[in-house]
């Protein structure tokens, strides 16, 4: 039951396709360390209040929180990790965004408190 969970401030400008940026993370991730494409549930935050860093609401940021059922290595962990901000990358650049920042991390949920 992984989920893939996208916040983004809102003063990205309209040239970033967050569903395509979702779709690509979707699809990168099947088939990887068990996970399947058809039990992802993926969802992007728009957020309106938000200050990043010394640079306040003036700069970017987004965050991509991917949960996970316990069981995986730390090692598949970080590699999701980077996959995720690879492909953040890949649609947001630093140059466009001086001052952003694009974060990722992995959490795990507990399979005995998790309720599908």
């Amino acid at each position: 039951m992984p989920h893939l969970i996208v916040e983004y401030s809102d003063n990205l400008k309209a040239d970033v396709n967050i569903n395509s940026l979702m779709q690509e993370m979707h699809q990168a991730l099947d088939g990887k360390y068990n996970i399947a494409s058809n039990r992802i549930k993926a969802r992007a935050i728009k957020l309106t209040d938000y200050i990043v860093g010394d640079h306040g609401a003036n700069a970017f940021m987004m965050h991509v929180t991917l949960k996970l059922m316990q069981g995986r290595t730390v090692e598949a962990q970080k590699e999701l990790s980077s996959l995720l901000q690879n492909i953040a990358r890949t649609h947001i650049t630093t140059d466009a965004y001086p001052g952003s920042a694009i974060t990722v991390e992995v959490v795990e949920l507990i399979t005995a408190t998790y309720c599908p």
